[in-house]
């Protein structure tokens, strides 16, 4: 069944690629029978993907994972409440929407800051990981790994100081998209696809998958492995896309997550499913909200600048969650050398 549902994304993909002149097409979302064909294609094969696990995944794990008691709601709330903020202001003033998503505004500023705080925590997690249990010598090195990727986002996000530094661009990137010091204008819509699916992947499809298999929550990856938590966290970033709303990939992640979701508004009971449902609601809202009014930006892409900010908050959870398993790791570790 698994299989079958991958062949069906798979086949998807390819209509999709089909019918389209660029598989990494953006713009204006398009109203069409063919673009809707299109959409709802990739919205069966998405269901069917997820649905060939949903028994499986029902017999999960803790959901909450490495949160303490009381944090996953409070940190949830928040940053639904957060997501949504954007959405609202797009709908009643679209040039405070886009004057908050300028080169070197607040947003991506942010976005840098957190990238860095991220990469930084990641880094602690790893060097804790590798010096503290040799069990969790590969998350070391997966967690070491994102760290690098994440200092590279960041200085990518603000074109290596760049604004603050004032200094010219070497003429090996004065022929980028903005002429900036970056590597990432050289090819927009590929880092952007891959930086987006890729983190769509590690912080939605890897902890619903480690939950449906079993696989990952025990031996060296467990003390990296993202729980359920993180993946309602970084569940709305999905929903921010307007411009590349076009291209397959970006629709693949939103109803990938969006049938996750409802997954686990089935399987979970009481607040638990509540708390699933309220998700769920709001990254369904965050999407149709990005639909409906995305006309009404200043450029079509100011939703991306906001979604590159989320991406590393979700990140960052994700990153204190992994230092917290690493310090709990090293403790189990000390009691057991004591107890031998």
């Amino acid at each position: 069944m698994a299989v079958l549902a991958v062949v069906f994304v798979a086949v998807a993909i390819v209509v999709h690629v089909v019918w389209v002149d660029d598989f990494l097409d953006e713009g204006h979302p398009s109203r069409s029978p063919a673009a809707l064909a299109r959409t709802l294609l990739l919205a069966a094969g998405s269901a069917a993907f997820v649905a060939a696990f949903h028994r499986r995944a029902g017999r999960s794990v803790s959901p909450t994972g490495t949160f303490r008691p009381g944090d996953l709601p409070r940190t949830v709330g928040v940053v639904l409440a957060l997501a949504l903020l954007p959405v609202a202001l797009l709908a009643v003033d679209p040039g405070a929407f886009h004057g908050l998503s300028l080169e070197g505004g607040l947003v991506e500023n942010l976005s840098a800051l957190l990238c860095f705080g991220a990469g930084a925590v990641f880094a602690a997690a790893a060097l804790r990981l590798w010096l503290r249990s040799r069990r969790n010598r590969r998350a070391a090195i997966a967690a070491a790994g994102l760290a690098a990727v994440l200092f590279l986002i960041g200085g990518e996000e603000i074109s290596w100081f760049q604004q603050f530094l004032s200094y010219e661009s070497p003429e090996l990137f004065a022929g980028n998209r903005q002429g900036e010091m970056n590597l990432h204008n050289f090819a927009t819509k590929e880092f952007e696809n891959a930086y987006y699916l890729g983190c769509m992947i590690l912080l939605v499809l890897v902890p619903f998958m480690a939950e449906a298999t079993g696989r990952g929550r025990q031996g060296g990856w467990a003390a990296f492995v993202p729980d359920r938590g993180v993946l309602y966290i970084a569940s709305v970033f999905t929903a921010y896309n307007y411009d590349m709303w076009r291209g397959p990939l970006t629709q693949l992640g939103f109803f990938l997550t969006l049938f996750i979701l409802f997954h686990y508004v089935l399987i979970s009971r009481g607040r638990r499913r509540a708390q699933a449902a309220v998700v769920l609601l709001v990254t369904l809202v965050t999407q149709s909200g990005f639909l409906w009014f995305g006309r009404q930006s200043v450029r079509i892409w100011d939703v991306t600048e906001y979604k590159e900010l989320l991406i590393p908050l979700a990140l960052s959870v994700y990153a204190i969650l992994t230092l917290r398993r690493a310090n709990a790791s090293s403790s189990l570790s000390a009691s057991s050398s004591t107890m031998l």
